[in-house]
């Protein structure tokens, strides 16, 4: 009888190796899985930045484009508002000079807007400094 129960007793052992074994092999197995899941979404993760810091790239080189192209057309608008060339561009267009009888003088002077307590307004500076350029000079 002793020898039957060693035989037995050497299966049961053999039997909880076996399937000790297949467990540590499932849990390797899901270890293993879970490792290569991990890094698979590592890989998409870093893909992800990539592109959309190829994106971000893109829309940068395309900003610097704009603001050249806003940087030359300011510089076309600086350069076309000389004096000079707006003034051949007006009698190109058969614009002349207004005759004195066109002008319209007022008599309000900063003295009188003063007097009546109220600062006087852009429109009245504009109006003093035409008449000083025109030698028309108030009190």
């Amino acid at each position: 009888m002793g020898t039957s129960n060693t035989k037995a007793e050497n299966r049961r052992v053999r039997r909880q190796k076996a399937r000790s074994a297949w467990q540590e092999y499932k849990r390797l197995t899901f270890i293993l899985l879970f490792a290569f899941a991990c890094c698979l979404g590592v890989l998409f993760q870093s893909s992800t930045i990539l592109s959309l810091n190829a994106q971000v790239s893109d829309k940068q080189q395309e900003l610097s484009d704009v603001q050249s192209e806003i940087d030359s057309k300011e510089g076309q608008l600086i350069s076309g508002a000389d004096l000079n060339n707006i003034e051949a561009q007006a009698r190109a267009l058969g614009m002349t000079e207004a005759t004195s009888s066109q002008y319209i003088y007022e008599t309000s002077s900063a003295k009188n807007l003063n007097n009546q307590g109220k600062q006087p307004g852009l429109y009245e500076y504009l109006s003093m400094f035409r008449q000083i350029r025109e030698g028309n000079l108030w009190p």
